[in-house]
């Protein structure tokens, strides 16, 4: 589904419209298969015939840890979730220009990674990288993944300009981003947990599926981390299977793979909790996980993990508030429930390439030069903070460059996977101090010229000259100073500070989150009310605080559409799109969301640049677990299947 069949290009819209409606397409019916679970049997027709997928299903090799299949527990638990496709539904739709300069593509493009950008429309057209530049202006209206590859639409754009030897403008409607773009697959999650009745976790046999669209795969397996990471768990098999079907295209999209893993789990903690008798937040304590990952042996970091769950618990009154299930009625039909789930997230680590440029003007004013898009959640800003702070300079004198252009700047990677903060930000930091050695090395040999005017002498190193908000001056005598200006026209010109710098990998690099919601749920009408939302996250430090909890309630909002409302369905007949818009996609508005009480713990890593680790995607995976865990207290009835809608709910609780 979704794959383009025929480009027009036009004067006008208006014509470009007549031209499609004259085209006519002749298809040849063959089988398909929507289905994932259909798609895994034998029987079903293979799909591809290349020598890398072979047949409809692609897996991944299973881990085991320890023996899963003969350990024995006092209690089991078993558990089937369901996640359904999401669209991504960003507030900026696909939109894109380009134009040929001679042998030369100009593509403006709405991008999460311009360089990754020009690399693919490079393998596209089978033309070198240096005879393609790409453009994407700063600020973008969000992305959440499914911007960070390139798409057949600037391809075809890059097409018809080379044809017609026009500028081709191509914008997306609504209808065509839902359906030819890519979506959060299907996920089904298989469960089984042992545990002891003194609450500890013997086994854990935990098998993911995904529904993958017929064009990627590799999804089912970023399911695990949680799984793998947060709890101890002595013996464990994890199981992932990408299913390929002719269903929607699959993708990136904000915390990628991680919600469905992080709501099986979570489901499973409490249903585990519940079945021994204990507290689900004593039990999630009990069997946290907090040294390290124990099957390639690297060590956490400062690891928030007990931090933030013991945050969302008293943030939300858990102590007081907890209940049995099904054992507080607030008002005829009616009933109170609260829940909470935590989450490790390997999203936000960093990676390579960690770049950066500074630019120290004549005047002392200084540019911060990126390659880092801001998508809305204040990349950019965050970027000229930690190069101020790098650089010893106050805000107010740093700009960055309005464009991200790839003639012009360094790969900064993909604005992803929560990166920014230690790819672009560890490229600015160490460009900020690149550049602060060369203004205190320029400063030394400036007031030793200057004490040789007045026929002094004057024994110093850059060691021995300090630069705090702007100033440059003598440690020994801060009377000894000078401005940056004067600095930088000493040397005969601006000053340039450069980076390139490859992250380590001694640390398990993760983010850690607890969610807790407040719930009250009508028998009658099957509404989920969420009263109180609490959302602590430990993002190492917050480089820009303000920043980071738009982010986190950005996220709660996002997760709790895909928790309640939101579901891409197709016609199971043929397989065509029911419901690609908004009105029938049903994203929550304004009235409908929780606003969320945000906690944020600070707990420096290692790894991070000023100690911090991204927070893009980790608000997305608590909150559908703890507010299904919050349902499940209120009625006594577990709904693992989303969305939660009322006809779900009323079902389950009808059926007891």
């Amino acid at each position: 589904m979704g794959s383009p069949i025929a480009v027009v290009a036009a004067d006008s819209e208006h014509i470009a419209d007549e031209a499609l409606r004259l085209i006519d397409v002749q298809y040849q019916v063959l089988p398909a298969v929507l289905d994932m679970i259909e798609g895994m049997k034998s029987s079903t027709a293979k799909q591809f015939e290349t020598k890398e997928v072979g047949t409809i299903i692609a897996t991944t090799p299973p881990l085991v840890r320890g023996d899963p299949n003969k350990t024995t527990a006092d209690v089991t638990v078993d558990v089937l979730a369901k996640k359904s496709t999401e669209q991504h539904v960003a507030l900026e739709l696909t939109n894109s220009l380009a134009w040929w300069d001679n042998d030369k593509l100009n593509m403006h493009y709405t991008a999460q990674h311009a360089h990754g950008t020009r690399s693919g429309l490079a393998q596209a057209l089978k033309i070198p990288q240096n005879k393609v530049r790409v453009v994407q202006q700063g600020y973008m209206g969000s992305g959440y993944g499914y911007r960070s590859g390139i798409d057949l639409s600037e391809v075809h754009a890059a097409i018809l300009s080379k044809l017609t030897g026009r500028p081709i403008k191509n914008n997306y409607t609504r209808y065509e981003d839902f359906v030819t773009r890519t979506h959060r697959p299907q996920f089904q999650d298989e469960m089984k947990m042992g545990v002891n009745r003194d609450g500890t976790i013997q086994f854990g046999q935990f098998k993911v599926i995904a529904n993958v669209g017929a064009q990627r795969a590799g999804a089912a397996n970023g399911s695990w981390i949680n799984m793998q990471d947060h709890y101890k768990i002595p013996n464990l098999r994890l199981e992932a299977v990408d299913v390929m079907t002719n269903s929607y295209k699959s993708g990136p999209y904000r915390c990628v793979s991680h919600p469905n893993g992080t709501f099986a789990l979570e489901i499973t903690m409490e249903k585990a909790a519940y079945a021994i008798g204990m507290d689900p937040v004593e039990f999630r304590l009990k069997n946290l996980n907090e040294v390290g990952n124990p099957d390639t042996k690297k060590p956490f970091s400062n690891p928030g993990s007990r931090d933030v769950i013991v945050a969302a618990r008293d943030g939300i009154g858990w102590k007081d508030k907890w209940h049995a299930p099904k054992a507080k009625q607030v008002r005829p039909g009616v009933f109170h429930g609260i829940g909470l789930a935590a989450h490790t997230c390997s999203h936000g680590a960093g990676g390579n390439p960690s770049t950066g440029q500074i630019i120290i003007n004549n005047d002392g004013s200084v540019q911060a030069v990126s390659a880092s898009n801001d998508v809305g959640g204040g990349q950019r800003t965050e970027m000229i903070m930690i190069a101020a702070e790098s650089l010893g300079v106050p805000l107010s004198t740093m700009t960055i460059t309005a464009y991200v252009d790839t003639d012009n700047t360094t790969d900064t990677g993909t604005t992803a996977g929560s990166q920014q903060t230690n790819n672009g930000g560890r490229g600015m930091y160490e460009a900020g101090q690149d550049a602060r050695k060369q203004v205190l090395d320029w400063a030394a040999r400036k007031f030793i010229d200057d004490a040789k005017k007045k026929n002094q002498t004057l024994d110093i190193t850059a060691a021995d000259v300090d630069l705090v908000d702007g100033v440059v001056f003598l440690k020994s005598t801060p009377s000894t100073k000078s401005s940056l200006a004067d600095v930088v026209q000493f040397k005969g010109g601006p000053i340039h500070g450069k980076s390139e710098y490859i992250q380590d990998t001694i640390w398990e690099r993760l983010a850690w989150a607890a969610h807790a919601a407040e719930v009250e749920v009508d028998t009658v009408t099957g509404s989920v009310k969420i009263t109180k939302y609490v959302a602590a996250h430990d993002l190492g430090k917050a480089i820009n605080p303000f920043a980071a909890k738009q982010q986190i309630e950005g996220g709660v909002v996002m997760a709790t559409g895909a928790v309640l409302t939101e579901e891409l369905l197709v016609d199971k007949a043929t397989g065509l799109p029911l419901n690609p818009n908004l009105l029938d996609y049903k994203p929550l508005s304004i009235k409908d969301a929780p606003l969320a009480d945000v906690i944020i713990v600070e707990k420096p890593k290692a790894y991070g640049v000023f100690g911090a680790h991204g927070l893009g995607e980790p608000p997305m995976a608590p909150p559908a677990p703890a507010i299904v865990n919050a349902v499940y207290n209120a009625v006594g009835v577990w709904v693992t299947e989303m969305p939660l809608t009322r006809d779900k709910l009323l079902a389950a609780i009808k059926a007891g």
